[in-house]
Parts: C-alpha cells; structure tokens; sequence
C-alpha cells in the first residue's frame, strides 16, 4: 500500500530568499514539483476522514499541506526587515491556482494555529520581532478563501518565553509534560473551544502537537477517551515524525515531513514522493543514484576526510552514509576548524566518525554532570549552546531537544549553518563579551572549550556576560582544563594559578585572544564566587574528553 505524505512548513523560517533558507520559496516551488510529478494535493480534512473511514483502495499519490505556528506570514504579504517583501503562503496558492486553474482542484493547506492571545502577544515579541505577527485576525478570512483550515496547535504552545504555561509543572520548551486531564484540558480543549468560537472550520478538529512530542497520557487515554465522549474536540493529532500516512497509521500519531528538517531541496522531496508512491521505507535510493554512492564511497576509503564526498552521501541518504545509523544530520560544514583539527591529527584513522562520534560523547557527558546534580537535561525547558562552531555538538543535541536549543557563535557562516542544518534558534556572538545581546534567558547555558582558550583576564568578563543569559534558578555549565593533567604534561602555572599559551587547534581566531588556557581549580572557583556571587555547585574532574573539567554554577 502506497503512503500519503504530509508536507509541513514554517511561515517564519526566513533566513533569505532561497529554497533552502526561506519556506516561502520552498512552497512555491513545491507547488510545481507536486504537480509535475502527478501528486494531489488534498485538505488535512480529508485525508483525516479517509484515516478514521479507511477506504478500499487506500488512495495513491496524495499528499497534505500543513503550516505551523500561525504567523501572519501565513496570511498577509509582509516585508521581512533581511528578506524583504514575501509573499504570503496563502497568496502562493492562490498564485498556484490562478497559473494553473486546471490543476489541483482541491487545493488546500491546513495551518495549525497557537490559540492564547497573550502568549501570542509575548512570543511575538520574544521571536517576531514585536510586530504584531502573530495575531488573529486574518483567521476568518483564510478559511474564506476556500484555500486554508484553521488548526489547533494548542492554548500556549508550552513556549519557554512565557512567565507562565498552561502546565502544572511548568515545564516549558516540551509538550510531553503535559500528562494528566488538567493540563490536557487547558492545553487542547481550551484552545479549540476558542478557534471555533471566533474561527470555525474543520480544521479546528485536527491537533498538532507542539515540538512534535506527546505525552503517552494524550495518545494512549486523553485523546481517545476525548473522542467518545459527549463533547469530542480533536478527530486526529499529528506529529513530526517523517513517515507516510496508511490507513493502519494511528489516528493521535499521524506523521509529517518539516521542510527544512527532512528535506531541504527539491531533489530530496522528490526522493519522499518516490517512497511514499513506492512505499518503500524512507531514504531507500533510486537504482540510478546507487552507482554515484558506491563512487562516492571509494573516494571516502582513499581518503577518509573527503567532505564533498561525505556530504554528497548524506544529501542522497546513501545506505553508506552516517546520518542512516546515527539518525542525525551528519553533515559537516568544511569551514569547521574543530574538524580540521581531527582530520590533520595524527593519529585520526577515521576523521569523519570520529568527529561525529565526539559530539555523541559530548551528549553523554553533559547528562551524566547534569544528573549528578539533579537537573535532567532532557526535563531542560531551553538550551543555550555558547560557542557552538558548526556543530559537532549540536547536532546531537538539537535530536533530543527538538524546538529547545538556541546557538551563538563568532565564526562567519556559524549561525545559519547551524539554522539550516539542524533546526536550532542561533544568533551571531561577539569577541567583546559587553557587546553580546543575548535574545532571552534560558534554563541551561552550556560552554564547552572556551574557557580553556580565553586569556585569563578575559574569564571574569565573559562569566559575567553569560551569567546574564541565565535564568534565575538555571545553570550556568562550563569546561576547563584539568589540573592534574596540565602538570602531567609539563604546564608550570604563575602565581595566579594559570598559563596561557598564544596558540590553538583554531586557526581563525587570533591566538592572542584564543590560545589554549591551563588553570587550576582554585583559580576558577575564585573567578566563579567573584563573578557570579556563588560557589560552584558541582566541580566534575574530567567531565569531558580525556582532560577537562566540568564546572557548574546555580545562577540566583
């Protein structure tokens, strides 16, 4: 049986004006792809009503149209302060459909909407920029057109920028704490009682869940129990998971494709299309393209750091490529001077593995120090990553916090590799620790390697400015070089307790100002009480790698 797949896009996700940076873009040429290719494009409501009443045969070359979030970019064209003028995603359907009023007669998108008008008011100001972007005027009007539903996708979304969720916990950053009746209630029935009260549509029926995660609480007994009732408000619930659609696919789990996630180019929708109308399992390759992958693969024994060939095996989803068994983007920027440094050390077998497989071990790392003091990292409501280059880390972060992680960097091209790559929320930092805006506070602040660099009169300053990213109450974690092991390897430290050396694995960055920064403990829990007014709460000798330290403060 062939598969429908759902398409899912981000009005917001403009980071320029091409197909990989801009959803705007992406949808328009979609549109064309979907309809050269002989796909048809049916409402979320249908295909809904198809899944609840399987029909015999299970229709063939379908797909859905969603959009999350609810911006006005959903509706109206608005001039975006980098990008300019875009067209709506509306008005590129009804562009799509003036161009070509024989084709797709059912035309529709679905966009899933965040309900609560003052979390809309604050998120529009904490991530749209205070534009009033998120409103809900244009809600009646879109379902006018004939052309888009109105969706739930929840009261508050459980976003991290508002003071206060709808969730007894307060867990923010995650819907999976939202496990009980109370919480349901407020979160689903809440909001749909209010999209159908000043939009109703069909559309409102349909659930998608926030940061594509869920409870087992909602799919096991809110969800079902809630549509046999006397008063049901959801029909069906959808996630982020990249399958196809069957008939035998759970009705409170249905699965999506997010552009820019599990596609970023026509080539790679294509390649969706082609498993969902083959049903074979997603990232099976054309026959044609297995001769190009096994070319590929001989490059990469001849020479294990080929980063064209490497990144040319996963943009295909090769079976010989790392992102098949890793389950992560494994794509690796060549501007990354962390791996260079892996692929001219001399005793790097693997270059590639071993990078990727290094930042899989940085993960392990940061929940065992952040277990020893209580602090789950996957019951972390929001992430910063300072310092986070072009990813070595990050990637692997940005899976188990999905919608979680923000990102800074100084290194040119960091921040939207990182945005385009993986998904995170990533700004551009700044050498002078006094000049970085930090666009919110977070839970967790994680620095990895970068104390071990900066000169030692620089350390009180940026303590200082991380310190402010913080949350009351969150953590502030960092690594330093162990003690032990820099006498171990000859370092004499001054009479300040440390010794710093003008040079680093990092060519880009003056080695003045980024060297490589031996210190002793002492010398850090002073910095940490003078800059931060508290003791460090946990000091884990080599917490990470074989010879830093792990070091972490409870910012008040």
């Amino acid at each position: 049986m062939a598969g429908i797949p759902i398409l899912t896009y981000h009005s917001l996700n403009i980071a320029g004006n091409d197909y990989l940076g801009n959803d705007h873009v992406a949808l328009r040429e979609d549109l064309h792809l979907l309809t050269a290719l002989g796909w048809r494009i049916v409402p979320l409501a249908w295909l809904a009503d198809h899944l609840l009443a399987p029909v015999r045969p299970w229709p063939e070359k379908c797909v859905a149209i969603t959009f999350d979030d609810g911006t006005n970019f959903d509706f109206e064209d608005l001039e975006h302060p980098t990008a300019g003028m875009q067209r709506s995603m509306l008005n590129i359907l009804r562009d799509f459909r003036a161009a070509n009023p024989a084709a797709q007669a059912l035309l529709h998108a679905t966009s899933f909407v965040i309900a609560s008008p003052e979390a809309r008011t604050t998120m529009d100001r904490a991530c749209v920029l205070g534009r009033d972007w998120m409103s809900d005027r244009w809600w009646a009007s879109a379902i006018s057109s004939g052309l888009m539903h109105i969706g739930n996708h929840s009261w508050d979304h459980c976003h991290d920028s508002l003071a206060e969720i709808a969730q007894r916990e307060q867990r923010k950053g995650t819907f999976a704490g939202v496990d009980n009746f109370a919480d349901a209630e407020a979160q689903i029935r809440r909001a749909a009682d209010y999209i159908r009260r000043l939009a109703p549509n069909p559309g409102a029926e349909m659930f998608a869940f926030p940061y594509g995660t869920a409870s087992p609480y909602l799919l096991d007994e809110y969800l079902p129990q809630q549509a046999d009732s006397a008063a049901p408000v959801v029909r069906a619930a959808f996630s982020t998971e990249p399958e196809n659609v069957h008939a035998a696919t759970n009705r409170w789990w249905i699965p999506r494709y997010v552009c820019g996630h599990h596609w970023k180019s026509p080539a790679e929708l294509e390649a969706i299309l082609l498993d969902a109308g083959s049903n074979r399992k997603v990232f099976a390759m054309p026959e044609h393209d297995k001769s190009e992958a096994a070319r590929l693969s001989e490059l990469l024994l001849a020479n294990p750091a080929d980063l064209d060939a490497h990144n040319a095996l996963e943009r295909m989803h090769a079976p010989q490529s790392f992102g098949r068994w890793m389950q992560v983007n494994c794509r690796i920027d060549p501007r990354d001077d962390i791996f260079r440094f892996f692929a001219n050390h001399e005793i790097a077998k693997n270059p590639i593995r071993e990078y990727l497989s290094d930042g899989w071990r940085t993960l392990s790392e940061l929940m065992l120090i952040l277990e020893a003091v209580d602090r789950p990292l996957l019951k972390t409501g929001s992430v910063l990553e300072f310092a986070a280059g072009f990813g070595r880390f990050t990637r692997h972060l940005a899976k188990v916090l999905p919608g979680r992680v923000t990102c800074a960097d100084v290194m040119p091209g960091s921040p939207a590799f990182l945005r385009e790559q993986f998904g995170v929320g990533a700004f551009e930092s700044e050498h002078e620790p006094e000049q970085v805006v930090f666009p919110a506070q977070y839970d967790l602040v994680f620095v990895l390697s970068m104390f071990t660099h900066l000169p030692p009169h620089m350390w009180s300053p940026w303590l200082k400015a991380l310190r402010r990213a913080v949350k009351p109450g969150g953590l502030l974690v960092f690594s330093v070089h162990n003690e032990e092991v820099a006498g171990e390897i000859g370092v004499s430290f001054g009479d300040d307790g440390t010794h710093f050396i003008a040079s680093s694995e990092s060519p880009s960055i003056d080695a003045q100002t980024y060297g490589t920064t031996f210190t002793t403990r002492r010398f850090v829990t002073d910095r940490v009480r003078e800059t931060c007014g508290v003791d460090v709460l946990h000091y884990q000798s080599q917490g990470f790698w074989f010879g830093q330290d792990g070091v972490v403060v409870r910012v008040d």
